[in-house]
């Protein structure tokens, strides 16, 4: 539609940038997770310090906004509105798989076990089982590593752990006939 009216000279994408920015990005994406990152920081009884609060807003804001621009340029991209629903909810869903929060170790031997008249749906399988079950990022293959710095949610995550485990020290009092190895 963008495309149509810009041609007809409706307006200048500035306008139309402008305006995007305004009713769509602000009221859509920042106030909600203004609203809901509050909410949530307040009564899961997370760091008490307003720069903490202030770290975990921004995080959550530009997360809800790069995860928003990724939609919107693969939109522009493709055509046709089901096509371009399906590939965005597949990219968030890859970037979601190599965050590294999912990723344990296991099924290798999955594809052993289909038969060779299956093998482009056996593989298809095998990499998202085998992606899914890995220990950890740095287990991944190192033609598969670098997707992992791709993925906002990695990032986002990190963030939020680092905003809150930092200077946190832990202490543990084991009852009185556990040993206690360090």
């Amino acid at each position: 539609m963008f495309v149509q009216e810009r041609a007809s000279g409706c307006y200048h994408p500035a306008a139309y940038y402008i305006v995007k920015i305004l009713f769509d990005l602000l009221p859509l994406r920042i106030l909600p997770t203004l609203l809901l990152g509050s909410l949530v920081y307040i009564l899961t009884g997370l760091k008490k310090e307003w720069v903490a609060y202030g770290f975990f807003i921004a995080v959550i804001v530009l997360f809800s906004i790069t995860t928003t621009l990724i939609c919107i340029s693969i939109a522009t991209g493709i055509r046709n509105l089901a096509l371009a629903n399906l590939i965005s909810i597949i990219t968030l869903l890859f970037f979601m798989l190599f965050q590294g929060a999912m990723i344990n170790f296991g099924f290798f031997f999955f594809l052993f076990f289909f038969p060779n008249s299956y093998l482009l749906l056996t593989f298809f399988f095998f990499l998202s089982f085998f992606l899914f079950f890995l220990k950890k990022t740095e287990a991944l293959p190192p033609y598969i590593h670098w997707m992992t710095f791709l993925s906002p949610f990695r990032f986002g995550l990190n963030s939020l752990l680092v905003n809150e485990l930092d200077g946190l020290s832990i202490w543990f009092d084991p009852i009185e006939d556990m040993e206690v190895i360090i």
